[in-house]
Parts: C-alpha cells; structure tokens; sequence
C-alpha cells in the first residue's frame, strides 16, 4: 500500500491483502484510510480482507474516516451498506462504501461528494474541454453526465455525508 501526505493530513491506501500487524502499524494515525473490503461478515479467505477483519484493521489505524472499495461478489450480494454500518459499530470510525469518482476533501472537516457533484458547466450543460464530435456519440442512457454509477449498478453515491 501507500501514504500520501498533505497538509490537511494523511491518507492511508490498502491493497488487496489480508490483515497484518504491518498494514495497521503503516496506516496509523492517517485522516482517511481506503480499505479493500473484498468478504463479507463470516466468508474469511486468506490474503483478503473480510468484514472482521477490515474492522480490526479500521479500529487499529484510527483513522476520521475509513472508505470501503475493490468489493468482490460475494460482498455486493450481502449489502456493502451494512457490512459499513457494522464496521462503524465495532470501530466508532465513520465508515462509507466507495463510489465511482467519489470525492473526499480534506480541510479541517473531511467532506464526501458523490459522482459529478460541484462540477463546473460550460454551455448547455456539458463538461468544459469536452465536446460532442466524430467518434463522440451522446450518451443514450439518461445519465447525462456521463458517469457511472456506484457499485453493482446501484445508482449515484448520495449527496454530501459530512
């Protein structure tokens, strides 16, 4: 994994790994850790990480904030938002489930903006520096920005948690 840091504090980047006294030692004291959560509750596998285990890591690290991503099948089937919720209980960290081009923003306050929120507009609604021309078809699926969505198809990540 990896660790960047800003003036407004420390982020902590997992890889898709099992849990080690290492990885939380290397994330301790970080604002915002992402966290591969790839099993849900009680599907332990080795060299990944489970709900559990995530929560142990989570609690360990002490971060403000703890971002679930790279989520495998298994967990998509039994509800990423409540495998969150239930790292939330065990740890006391604020725990959200990753979204597509979510943005967090580190200030004195951390801030969560879903897909295509706070985006500048040039005219008739397009992103500026991208036009429509040969080769770029209008998007016929009714999302007009252009973004995915979160995921499994699940629609937008919700407005700002702050």
């Amino acid at each position: 994994g990896f660790r960047i840091s800003t003036s407004n504090g420390d982020i902590g980047y997992v890889p898709d790994t099992g849990l080690t006294d290492e990885v939380i030692e290397a994330n301790s004291g970080v604002r915002v850790l992402i966290v591969p959560l790839t099993r849900p509750l009680r599907a332990r596998i080795d060299h990944h990480l489970c709900t559990e285990d995530a929560a142990d890591l989570i609690e360990g690290a002490e971060p403000e904030l703890a971002v679930l991503n790279h989520m495998g099948l298994k967990l998509l089937r039994e509800d990423p938002e409540m495998q969150a919720e239930w790292i939330f209980k065990k740890s006391g960290v604020r725990t959200v489930v990753g979204q597509d081009l979510m943005r967090i923003r580190l200030t004195d306050r951390l801030t969560i903006k879903g897909p295509g929120e706070g985006r500048s507009r040039g005219r008739r609604g397009r992103r500026r520096g991208r036009r429509r021309g040969p080769g770029r078809p209008a998007k016929k699926d009714g999302n007009k920005e252009g973004y995915i969505a979160g995921p499994a198809g699940e629609g937008p990540a919700r407005k700002d948690q702050s």
